[in-house]
């Protein structure tokens, strides 16, 4: 992680500094010899002459007397600026050249922060703009943010400038966990796990789509202001939900999931109320509820901290080490721009490069943060399944022949149905006791394995499973009934025992014997007791094959070869 936000402070530093991507050809700033009156909603007026003022409220007119001086003329020249909750009119002696929210002032909706490009007449030169500002909220602001004049066709660039490393880095940020979320969203089971990316991704992506608002980088992508600055605000009161939603998935203890359940319905109830309020009143703005959002916060993050770092009896894990950091450097982060906010609102202090990296650059290590300790777990849950499944095949399959073994067959078919219609083979390999003695237990393992390929791709080819339950007996299941599919099955073993038995490279004549068990619909009976069935008929046969084999025909397979013990439908 610490390499992460190393390389990221490190590109947003040198793209600050080296000017590649900000250049502008003629650019210079406008509050010199700025002259500000404030017409306060009480008859009073002040007469400033800098760009700060004690703060001004709802009903307050600021006009801004704006020099255009001679001296640092050029042509095709705009006025970029940023207004905070206000009405703006721009005028050039009685002309209008600029207005925006009136309308919105009119219907009694937030305006909010915006950003401006004007173009301005090119014989303003040498004469003065006049910026009027109808305040919408109570204390709006306290300074008019820095003016810029600039080439009116890299205005643009008034945006990216000193964002240039953070807007690529928000940008691909949404890029990858959109696709993360679609690939969870598309998951047939959604595990807890899962669920957590999918809120990590939600969290990630508002969370940058927020300071690409903040940072007004989303005018490169929507050229609306009114949409912007409710964007603002509707992704910073929506920020907190996803990311409570995450820690009630991510927690171990219950009393800790309840805890971040509670705090992600607080937030959600906050943002229902502003919303509305927002949209349906004329003076309860998304800017009215900064305070209690403010407070919630830091409670929120005081909260999480607390209750991440005293797990009581559970080791912190390296997965988790990563989120301690962020959540650190996010309550930092929470209350210095919090204060700055504060500072900037009501006391008019440039808090600019204070904003830069205590929002911008501690939110996003806070993402990166998070991210990581989420992969980190994602990583781990992936090696324990994967060792989960290599336990599991171990434990449930045959590891000479890899077929299923006893465990596995009684985990498949311990709970069928009694109405399943199914039937069961019960195989004895004959003659292996008899290689195992004069050949050794290798020719043994090497005689079982052509017998046991045999039986697999029998059943296999019909649809049915096969089984290793002992050194030399095997279990097929058909899962249907029909007399065709278990005898086609028991037809195709029976022709390549006999090809296996033609071959000189044969370790011994090849021969089983079997019993056959079907499941009568009408009369049903458990899987155990038609094992058990099967096994009987299975010994009989083999009692049979003994008998002929001390006769001299020791290449039979029973029960085709021996009609005295023949059966019926239903195993009888």
């Amino acid at each position: 992680m610490a390499i992460v936000i190393v390389l990221y402070v490190v590109a947003s530093c040198f793209f600050s500094m080296s000017g590649l991507f900000n250049y502008v050809e003629h650019v210079y700033r406008a509050n010199d010899n700025i002259v500000t009156e404030i017409y306060r909603a009480n008859g009073t007026v002040e007469t400033h002459e800098d760009v700060s003022f004690p703060t001004v409220n709802r009903g307050d007119k600021v006009v801004v007397h704006l020099p255009f001086s001679e001296e640092r003329r050029f042509d095709n020249a705009a006025l970029c600026f940023v207004l905070y909750h206000s009405a703006l009119e721009l005028y050039d002696g009685d002309s209008l050249i600029y207005e925006y929210g009136s309308d919105l002032a009119r219907e009694g909706r937030m305006i909010g922060s915006a950003s401006a490009r004007v173009a301005v007449p090119d014989d303003v030169w040498g004469r003065e703009l006049t910026l009027v500002m109808y305040v919408t909220e109570d204390s709006a602001f306290s300074k008019i943010p820095s003016m810029m004049v600039m080439d009116g066709l890299d205005s643009l660039k008034f945006y990216q400038i000193g964002h240039e490393a953070e807007c690529a880095t928000l940008i691909a940020i949404i890029f990858i966990f959109g696709l993360f979320f679609v690939m969870i969203a598309c998951q047939p089971h959604m595990s807890p796990l899962l669920r957590q990316g999918l809120w990590l991704s939600v969290f990630c992506i508002i969370f940058s789509l927020w300071l690409l608002a903040y940072e007004n980088l989303l005018y490169y992508f929507i050229d609306d202001q009114y949409i912007i600055s409710i964007a603002k605000y509707l992704l910073l009161f929506a920020i907190p939900m996803p990311f409570f939603m995450y820690l009630s998935d991510a927690e171990i203890r219950e009393t800790h999931k309840r805890r971040a359940l509670y705090m992600a319905v607080g937030f959600i109830a906050l943002f229902a109320v502003s919303t509305i309020a927002n949209f349906t009143t004329r003076t309860w703005h998304y800017v009215s509820f900064l305070p209690i959002l403010h407070v919630m916060a830091i409670v929120a993050v005081a909260v999480t901290l607390e209750m991440i770092l005293r797990r009581h009896g559970l080791p912190v894990s390296e997965a988790d080490k990563p989120l301690h950091i962020g959540l650190i450097i996010l309550m930092v982060s929470v209350v210095v721009e919090i204060i700055r906010y504060r500072a900037a609102r009501y006391l008019g202090i440039d808090t600019s490069m204070l904003a830069k990296f205590s929002t911008s650059t501690g939110m996003v290590i806070f993402m990166m943060s998070l991210s990581i300790s989420y992969f980190y777990h994602l990583m781990e849950n992936v090696l324990t399944e994967r060792e989960k499944e290599r336990l599991e095949a171990l434990a449930y399959s045959d590891i000479l022949t890899g077929l299923p073994n006893r465990a596995a067959l009684f985990r498949d078919f311990s709970n069928v149905p009694m109405e399943q219609d199914y039937a069961i083979a019960f195989f004895d390999l004959n003659s292996l006791k008899k290689v195992n003695d004069l050949k050794g237990h290798d020719s043994g393992d090497a005689f079982i394995k052509p017998f046991a390929n045999m039986l697999m791709e029998s059943f296999q080819a019909g649809g049915g499973t096969c089984y290793r339950v002992g050194g030399d007996e095997f279990i097929g299941v058909m899962m249907h009934n029909e007399d065709a599919a278990i005898d086609d099955a028991i037809l195709r073993f029976e022709h390549a025992r006999r090809d296996y038995n033609r071959r000189d490279d044969r370790i011994e004549t090849m021969s089983a014997s079997y019993g056959i068990v079907r499941n009568d619909v009408k009369s049903p009976k458990k899987f155990e007791e038609l094992l058990k069935k099967a096994d009987d008929i299975m010994y009989m046969h083999k009692m049979a094959y003994k008998k002929a084999h001390f006769r001299g025909n020791d290449d039979r397979t029973f029960l085709r070869d021996v009609p005295d013990y023949g059966h019926d439908k239903n195993g009888a």
